[in-house]
């Protein structure tokens, strides 16, 4: 198996581990275990626990990235394109446990202060990206700052992606992140 496929296997394996179960209940020998690959072989990937997780995040937002250059790079309205970047977002958060993520920001909060880090980046940039276009098309008012809103919107997601309110309410981060958007995206439309 060559380098970059070794690579992506184990961020792949890491990657459904962390999401599903967090960061505290996940050791090197179980990762290990999972991706059916010695620790020696692991550890001359990753020296750590915390360098792969950082890797596993890299990964994860460097693929939604790619796909949301896609979406924006195509000839489809803005207003399309605000679809399918919320099927995209919605559908790649839908694999984060929100009880893991709560284990993550427990056990490792400057790591989950990087997956922040990195989520704020996907978001706001590509929705300011998004918006302005939209202003040009018409699809959208041009009064009020596409920045304003895409910041409404993601402090809107991370007030409610906090522990209490998903859990109490049984929300996914899938369903935060489509509902909110479609709800601030409604009123940002020009009528």
């Amino acid at each position: 198996m060559g380098k970059q496929k070794t690579y992506k296997r184990i961020l792949e394996y890491s990657r459904s581990i962390f999401f599903e179960v967090g960061y505290s209940k996940v050791s090197m020998d179980e990762l290990v275990h999972e991706i059916g690959m010695s620790k020696a072989t692991l550890y001359r990937y990753y020296s750590s626990k915390e360098e792969l997780f950082e890797a596993v995040v890299d990964d994860f937002f460097d693929e939604i990235e790619e796909e949301i250059y896609h979406i924006l790079n195509t000839n489809l309205s803005s207003d399309a394109i605000i679809e399918k970047f919320i099927y995209t977002m919605s559908k790649k958060l839908s694999i984060i446990d929100p009880n893991a993520a709560y284990d993550i920001e427990k056990s490792a909060p400057l790591l989950f202060k990087k997956f922040l880090e990195r989520r704020k980046i996907a978001i706001l940039d590509n929705l300011v990206n998004i918006l302005e276009n939209g202003k040009k098309e018409g699809f959208y008012r041009s009064d009020i700052s596409s920045i304003i809103v895409a910041n409404i919107i993601l402090a809107s997601i991370d007030q409610l992606t906090k522990k209490e309110f998903v859990i109490n309410n049984e929300f996914s981060y899938s369903d935060i992140f489509g509902s909110v958007i479609s709800t601030v995206i409604d009123g940002y439309k020009l009528r």
